[in-house]
């Protein structure tokens, strides 16, 4: 921030909060100025172990250069069951709160206290500011008329896979706590945050955009908890919403092989996708670039898809649109084995499968991509063989 902005919030905008508490304990103190309402209980989500297929040689050889205590966690995350627990949904209701920034702050309406379960946005001034840290005063607030959704948190401001998976599904929850909001604080940077508002029927006139210095409040405001791990009825209400478009794909079963390819991308490319791309189109499979896609397009492909592969991206939360019974094959690396697309599958009632590709290690945690092709024919023959696919267990926990 520059100086002279920094000088005259000082002078013109609002002191930030000098202390931090949960929703729960301020409600209880000022019952007059918030409430939360339960929406879907808690609960227990069973995620079967992935299969592995693929270089067998690079995690053989990654296993044996790591720890001993490191080791073993990486086996339990490569070999073993991706369970999770889903918290209470519940909406907290608040009279004039202030909401702040990207990442997001709720502070309340005397702007003593920032919520700091309900925005990842922090105030402390002996940091230097950082997108998880504010330091200074801050802005004017704008006073907005109605009632106010907040959509927004932390990373669903700048990625396809949370903005589509954490934030959008707060939809569902204003509409089940009955609220009548007037305009949403949420993303809206991207296309794909304005595509998929138009496609909720969500005109740009009833967003405020969540940026670094958007500060605002209103008399009502509504905040679903937010969103960590995906929720099996919030998934469905996701593909129901867009099997309920008259331009749905969904008549007869899905029939599509598709190749997500990442070569636009700057890391998690697949560096012989030429090769990729012509032996799977024996298989039947067609390759194909989000980027520039339309979101329409993009949901009336995999609609029509039986069987998905793409390296590890968040092109991949499109899975979300598919009926249950798909097989998703994510081609990773041992450097980035992340469960995100195991418990999607999961949720979503598709079998998941992990390809483990050869590394050209780019920095920690990234890396492009190199595919044994004869290896990848071979696995993906196997999985086109016929297989149930059985919904992950759920429970109240």
């Amino acid at each position: 921030m520059s100086r002279v902005r920094a000088l005259l919030f000082r002078y013109q905008g609002m002191a930030p909060p000098a202390k931090v508490c949960a929703a729960d304990d301020w409600i209880v103190w000022r019952p007059t100025l918030g409430s939360i309402k339960p929406l879907d209980p808690p609960e227990w989500i069973s995620v079967p172990a992935r299969q592995v297929f693929g270089s067998q040689d690079e995690i053989a050889g990654h296993l044996s250069a790591l720890p001993e205590t490191t080791r073993t966690e990486f086996e339990r995350l490569l070999f073993g069951h991706a369970d999770y627990t889903v918290d209470e949904g519940r909406m907290i209701h608040m009279k004039s709160p202030y909401v702040f920034g990207r990442n997001v702050a709720v502070i309340t309406s005397e702007g003593e206290y920032n919520l700091e379960d309900l925005g990842t946005l922090r105030f402390a001034n002996a940091s230097p500011p950082d997108a998880a840290n504010y330091v200074g005063h801050l802005p004017r607030p704008r006073k907005l008329s109605g009632s106010l959704g907040v959509l927004a948190f932390g990373a669903c401001s700048g990625n396809y896979y949370h903005f589509l998976i954490d934030c959008l599904p707060k939809l569902r929850h204003l509409e089940m706590a009955g609220a009548r909001i007037d305009r949403y604080y949420a993303p809206f940077r991207y296309d794909f945050n304005r595509q998929l508002f138009k496609l909720w029927g969500i005109p740009a006139s009833r967003i405020v955009p969540a940026r670094e210095l958007s500060h605002v409040t209103a008399e009502d405001v509504y905040v679903p908890q937010p969103l960590e791990l995906p929720r099996p009825a919030d998934m469905r209400y996701l593909f129901e919403t867009m099997a309920r478009q008259p331009w749905n794909q969904l008549d007869g079963k899905p029939q599509r092989r598709i190749y997500i390819s990442r070569a636009s991308a700057r890391f998690r490319r697949v560096i012989n996708e030429a090769e990729v791309v012509t032996t799977l189109a024996r298989q039947g499979f067609q390759a194909v670039q989000l980027e520039g896609m339309p979101l329409v397009d993009q949901i009336k492909l995999f609609q029509q898809a039986a069987i998905i592969v793409a390296p590890h991206g968040a092109g991949l939360a499109n899975m979300v649109f598919s009926p249950p019974g798909a097989t998703v094959v994510e081609i990773g690396t041992v450097h980035r084995p992340l469960p995100f697309f195991q418990r999607l599958s999961a949720v979503c009632g598709h079998r998941f499968a992990w390809f483990v590709a050869r590394s050209e290690k780019l920095s920690e945690g990234e890396a492009n991509l190199n595919v044994d092709v004869r290896q990848l024919e071979t696995d993906i023959e196997a999985l086109l063989q016929p297989a149930s696919v059985v919904a992950p267990y759920r429970s109240a926990a």
